[in-house]
């Protein structure tokens, strides 16, 4: 066995033979001669174009890439970012359909429609799904966040993962923080992977993750306490200005770096221990900065060098032009 089979999802498929008859036609499944008339490309109102067509659109050949670099981070120590050799047609098809969907307009307002699938693509979606998809991204390009379901949250953003080569990495990523902070209170799924993606393609891009735009949704997740992500944020964000250690920061660092949270204790519910403590709690971590305590080089932390090995945005439709495998050399770090 190679060193990438295990994910090569298509060796794992039974082999079917080809059917001697065409099968009789599915109601769930994209229909292109009725979609024909609803998906205009914004240049004519007119024109159609048939998602058909769209999917066998050719992509740009992949081209070989290697990096090897030091990212600005206490945490990421070292990233190697290499190609990931393994293939899955149904994933190079999904970016086929992301780049030829990509510049497509509604033709109109569309109501909702529920829609589930454990990994959403573009041939999931029937005709109303559809319609509804291309409205419900416009308005979200439009900072309007509409009612949706989880599925679609999740095919939109392997969309934008997708295009890399169409969108800036800039944009793309703030539009996946965006996403995230918009509709994780009613999404809490979204919580189990969008960190962890979220790292990926900022160290693939060789590129900071925007912590201040990222602040308010990390202050509400809890699920993620060990991932890199949090470790990023605490050491290269919150512990680089001691401005940014406000109640709601520290009430976070005491959850993650602590067993015991003071937050929580009994004598906090008491209403006059509580009002002191809230007075005192921020000028006492403004002065464990000025002591070094934060530093990583400072005498408070213990240091200890941790690899990590995975490819990249796991559980994604991922195709083999954004997918790497990436080498992380981090440190574990921890208070004494």
């Amino acid at each position: 066995m190679k060193e990438y089979d295990f994910w090569d999802i298509d060796s794992l498929l039974p082999h079917r033979p080809a059917a001697r008859h065409a099968p009789s036609p599915s109601p769930r499944p994209l229909h292109p001669e009725k979609l024909t008339s609803e998906i205009s490309d914004g240049t004519s109102v007119n024109r159609s174009v048939s998602i058909s067509d769209i999917l066998k659109a050719s992509l740009p050949p992949i081209k070989e890439s290697f990096l090897d670099y030091s990212p600005k981070s206490n945490i990421v120590q070292n990233a190697v970012i290499s190609d990931f050799h393994g293939s899955y047609s149904y994933s190079n098809d999904f970016s086929k359909g992301a780049h030829g969907i990509h510049s497509r307009t509604p033709s109109g307002s569309a109501d909702f429609v529920p829609f589930f699938s454990y990994m959403p693509q573009y041939s999931d979606l029937n005709e109303m799904q559809y319609k509804r998809y291309l409205w419900w991204r416009e308005c979200v390009r439009k900072g309007e966040y509409l009612k949706t379901d989880t599925s679609y949250i999740y095919l939109y953003i392997y969309e934008i993962i997708a295009l890399d080569d169409v969108i800036s990495p800039e944009n793309s990523l703030r539009m996946i923080i965006d996403l995230w902070g918009a509709y994780r209170n009613n999404h809490p799924e979204l919580d189990k992977h969008l960190g962890d993606w979220i790292v990926d393609y900022a160290l693939i891009h060789d590129m900071p993750i925007p912590f201040e735009r990222l602040e308010k949704v990390l202050l509400q997740v809890r699920t993620k306490q060990q991932s890199i992500l949090f470790n990023m944020y605490l050491f290269d964000y919150l512990f680089a200005d001691k401005t940014r250690l406000n109640r709601e920061n520290i009430l976070l660092i005491c959850e993650l770096l602590s067993n015991y949270s003071p937050f929580k204790g009994k004598n906090y519910a008491i209403e006059e221990y509580k009002k002191i403590f809230d007075q005192i709690i921020e000028p006492i971590f403004e002065k464990l900065f000025d002591i070094g305590f934060f530093s990583i080089d400072g005498s408070y932390i213990h240091r200890s060098e941790l690899k990590v090995t995975r490819p990249s945005y796991l559980s994604a439709v991922c195709s083999a032009h954004t997918k790497k495998k990436s080498d992380y050399h981090l440190l574990s770090l921890h208070f004494k």
